[in-house]
């Protein structure tokens, strides 16, 4: 909310909207060549199965030859199960293999270990298995041979244990043995489950709505031709999150689910349903000449991750019809706050039709991205008097300085108008290194041309305007924190005796504020109210009351408000105290800082006030100056505004959190 007369009603009103080729997917068949080998033995005991041995990762990625088990003569084995995999979320087993009678569907599972039911489902489909039927008919055996798969919801499983699977197929019921254990990764289930998909891929999209990603990293192959995608940025959003940006552009209407997989822990998090479409028309632009492209197909997401020991094994895979694949994702470079902050910043337009939608994705990661300068309470800084300090102060003024110290000595010279028995402790609090020498060189010179005493306050460090206000307020004796930016000069001689009293009037009030008039006389506020943002209801901004209007023949009643603008505000001091002070995570506003500040007065019974009958001149300009100087991306309107609109998010959350009054 800074910025030059008539900066912020433009600001406002721009809240509103304004009307390598890749490889194709293989056809893959569940067919394998069955031959009289070692893959065929002569004897297996009926109703038997391997143990899966133990296996690693291997496969993610890989193409692996689809496989089926050991086929024995059609007298000797009716069922067979060919792969066993245990699933996370939601938990359970994941069986298939095959039933040679073909008579009757399967219509029920059951799975028994050592006599105790582990699990049952009467989730069980069968599909076409033309390897197993083509062997068996040539024994003139139970052509109708069919592949089956069921899925067993289980949390309490056995681990390396034997255990029965009974399926129900009509009057018939076939029973087969398994091994429970960690042995589903290995080279051969990987290839079992690959046939189960391509067969059934339909039947387990829908019976899982969510694919979990035991199955995708298993039988994951070339991206599919329809899409065309690229990801742009990985970038660490706090401890155990990342945001990541890119565009997906597909070129038919295949239905496209897309998931963020941490293949270390296989948790997988689907994120095509709950991400923000950004436009991009550069890519729909490039890619003009392949078809239709919808110009919003960018996107943002939040995902998350588990432990810093996953951030090398991350990848979105892409699930197309009965294609899956795969996009790994480069480990996030370490957190570089500045930059991270300006690209997570770019990432939503000025015309965001979901902006709300969109700051819950980017919000936190702003958050954890901003630029952390020294806390207050870790800093020492050394207070330099010029003259006597004042015995028992009533107030104490902080006039913090940053970049720009040219209207200080006007500033003095207003506040030496006050009475020397009605006399403040003024505390000069610099918040720019480069400025000290200049100004405790001038200290001795205004000591002598206003007859006022003052500090110097330093700490050889920037903090910030929020860190700074409290490393000063530390060392303050007044009972009430005065906070005057350093443009800000007073329109009359009793300004503090009337702003002070009302303290006295009313026991409630815990912040007061004056009126701020622009350099001209014009109104710049007469305090700040709370409102909601027309195309963001979720959102919240400030609104400067009576803002650009005339200063003639105003009310002078003290009044309610929100909040006021931190140019010039009273605070008492041991609520500045109890409350922490202002919140140092908004960007670049100190007006959101002070209305937080308030919000959570209000909610321990305290009220925010405005003395309309006080005047005080704020040359905003001059400031504003400084912080482009500071920030050279804040010359642009456009960026203000995406700077604004997180600081409008962030108020409304902090509110929420707070059970606050929003608007």
């Amino acid at each position: 909310m800074s910025g030059n007369k008539g900066v912020m009603g433009q600001f406002l009103k721009s809240l509103l909207p304004k009307s390598d080729d890749l490889a194709a997917v293989p056809s893959v068949a569940h067919v394998a060549a069955v031959e009289s080998d070692s893959r065929m033995p002569a004897e297996v005991e009926p109703s038997s199965i391997e143990p899966l041995a133990s296996g690693s990762d291997a496969g993610i990625g890989q193409e692996l030859p689809v496989a089926v088990g050991p086929v024995a003569a059609p007298s000797q084995l009716q069922c067979y199960a060919d792969s066993l995999v245990a699933i996370r979320k939601p938990a359970g087993l994941l069986i298939s293999g095959w039933i040679a009678d073909g008579s009757g569907d399967a219509t029920d599972a059951a799975l028994k270990s050592e006599g105790r039911l582990v699990a049952s489902s009467a989730w069980v489909f069968r599909y076409p298995r033309p390897d197993v039927a083509t062997y068996l008919d040539a024994a003139n055996d139970a052509p109708n041979a069919y592949g089956f798969a069921c899925f067993l919801p289980a949390t309490d499983v056995p681990d390396d244990a034997d255990a029965a699977l009974h399926l129900r197929c009509g009057e018939a019921e076939f029973s087969i043995q398994v091994a429970i254990g960690s042995g589903n990764r290995d080279a051969y289930a990987i290839g079992a489950l690959q046939g189960v998909w391509y067969a059934a891929s339909e039947q387990l999209l829908t019976h899982f709505g969510s694919l979990p990603a035991e199955i995708m990293t298993a039988v994951v192959g070339p991206m599919p031709t329809s899409l065309r995608l690229h990801v742009d940025n990985c970038i660490p959003a706090g401890d155990h999150s990342v945001v990541i940006n890119g565009w997906c552009a597909a070129l038919n209407k295949a239905p496209l689910e897309v998931y963020f997989v941490d293949e270390l822990t296989l948790e997988a998090t689907r994120v095509d349903q709950t991400w923000e479409r950004t436009l991009r028309a550069d890519v729909a632009e490039a890619l003009k000449d392949q078809g239709p492209i919808n110009r919003h197909c960018g996107f943002v997401c939040v995902a998350p991750v588990g432990s810093a020991e996953s951030l090398g094994n991350l990848a979105l895979y892409f699930v197309s019809g009965s294609s899956i694949g795969r996009w790994p994702l480069l480990p996030p470079a370490p957190l570089k706050p500045r930059p991270n902050t300006e690209l997570l910043l770019g990432m939503f337009g000025k015309t965001q039709m979901h902006m709300d939608s969109m700051m819950r994705q980017l919000g936190p990661a702003i958050e954890t991205a901003l630029p952390l300068r020294p806390i207050a309470r870790d800093v020492q800084g050394d207070l330099r008097w010029f003259g006597t300090a004042p015995k028992n102060p009533k107030a104490t003024i902080i006039i913090p300085v940053w970049r720009k110290a040219d209207l200080l000595r006007y500033q003095l010279a207003a506040l030496s108008t006050i009475s020397a028995e009605k006399r403040p402790e003024i505390i000069i609090a610099i918040d720019d290194p480069a400025l000290e020498e200049s100004i405790v060189g001038s200290g001795d010179d205004w000591l002598a041309r206003f007859g006022m005493p003052f500090a110097i306050y330093s700490c050889g460090y920037n903090l910030g305007f929020v860190e700074q206000l409290k490393s000063a307020a530390s060392v303050a004796r007044g009972d009430v924190l005065v906070l005057m930016h350093s443009d800000v000069l007073p329109d009359q001689a009793d300004w503090l005796e009337q702003l002070l009293a009302v303290f006295d009037r009313q026991p409630r009030c815990g912040v007061v504020g004056p009126k701020l008039l622009y350099e001209d006389g014009s109104i710049h506020s007469e305090g700040l109210l709370r409102v909601r943002v027309a195309p963001w209801p979720q959102m919240v901004d400030l609104e400067r009351v009576n803002n650009g209007h005339p200063n003639a023949a105003r009310p002078t009643a003290l009044r309610r408000v929100d909040a006021v603008p931190s140019a010039c505000l009273l605070v008492k001091r041991r609520l500045f105290e109890v409350l922490g002070g202002f919140d140092n995570r908004y960007l670049l506003e100190d007006e959101f800082a002070v209305a937080d500040f308030c919000a959570r007065a209000e909610q321990i019974g305290y009220v925010t006030l405005l003395q309309p009958s006080v005047a005080m001149r704020h040359l905003e300009g001059h400031s504003w100056d400084a912080y482009v100087a500071e920030e050279p991306f804040l010359a642009d309107i456009n960026w203000r505004h995406k700077v604004h609109l997180y600081n409008c998010w962030r108020h409304a959350q902090r509110l929420a959190q707070a059970g606050g009054r929003a608007a």
